[in-house]
C-alpha cells in the first residue's frame, strides 16, 4: 500500500478474542498482529481516495501487504511471513490467490475477512457442528 495511505493511520485495533479463540489459538503474536494489521490496512483502502485503487473486477476491496513490509514492522523474515499468510487463509481471516508464476514485484491482492462477519460465521459452523448427531 502506497507510503501516504499508511501514514494517515499511526495505531490499529488487536482483537483480544484471536488469543483465546479455539480456531485461533495456534496463532502465535506475529499472526494475531499480521491480521489486525491487514484489518486496519482494508480500511484504509476503503477511503474515497484509495477505493478505486483497491478494489477488483468483482466489487471486492483488497489490500496489497508485502513480505517487505512485514519485515519492516513485525521484523519477522519472508518465510514467517508466508507461513502466517497461510494459517490466516486456512483459518479463514483472509484470502488470496496463490501466483502460479511468482512475478519479482507484483503483490498479492488480500482480501481480509472483518473480524465480527468470520466470528459470525464461526459461531454458526460450531452450533451445526454441535447439533450434528453422534452415529459413533
Amino acid at each position: 500500500m502506497d507510503e501516504t495511505v499508511e501514514k494517515k493511520s499511526s495505531y490499529f485495533e488487536v482483537y483480544y478474542e484471536l488469543f483465546a479463540n479455539e480456531k485461533t489459538k495456534s496463532l502465535n503474536s506475529n499472526g494475531i498482529v499480521l491480521y489486525s494489521m491487514m484489518a486496519n490496512q482494508i480500511g484504509l483502502s476503503k477511503r474515497p481516495e484509495n477505493i478505486k485503487k483497491y478494489t477488483d473486477g468483482n466489487g471486492q476491496v483488497f489490500i496489497l501487504f508485502t513480505e517487505f513490509q512485514a519485515a519492516q514492522k513485525l521484523n519477522i523474515s519472508k518465510g514467517t511471513f508466508f507461513k502466517l499468510k497461510k494459517e490466516l487463509k486456512k483459518i479463514g481471516l483472509i484470502d488470496y490467490q496463490e501466483q502460479v508464476d511468482k512475478k519479482n514485484g507484483i503483490s498479492t491482492p488480500i482480501y481480509v475477512t472483518p473480524f465480527e462477519h468470520w466470528k459470525k460465521k464461526e459461531l454458526h459452523r460450531t452450533k451445526i457442528e454441535d447439533e450434528m448427531p453422534d452415529f459413533i
